[in-house]
């Protein structure tokens, strides 16, 4: 595990210790893909924020703590591939948010 995040560093965004960007770590095909679940899934899973949309996938945040809900397959098959290439977590990614950022 140690290597792989070795490996990691190279991706670090500034200063932040637990940013990376990995450049076409998806492909156009899967961005393509991905894209298509996010703007096909129903209304109710956007949330409008100021200046910003979001989706929350795989539980509730709550005052006592995250009140789990599955994945859909289409995030798992991005967050088992983040785990098993890079071992970052110690355990399989439980909870996305999707940002949607207007220009």
């Amino acid at each position: 595990m140690e290597e792989e995040i070795e490996n990691l560093e190279k991706f670090k965004v500034g200063s932040l210790p637990t940013l990376y960007y990995i450049p076409d770590f998806i492909s156009d095909s899967e961005q393509t893909q991905l894209l298509n679940h996010i703007y096909q899934s129903p209304i109710s899973k956007w949330k409008s924020l100021k200046n910003r949309r979001l989706q929350n996938w795989g539980g509730i945040v709550h005052e006592k703590g995250l009140l789990p809900q599955n994945l859909p397959p289409w995030l798992t098959r991005v967050t088992k591939r983040i785990c098993e290439e890079f071992g970052l977590f110690p355990s399989p990614i439980n909870h996305v948010l999707i940002n949607e950022i207007p220009p």
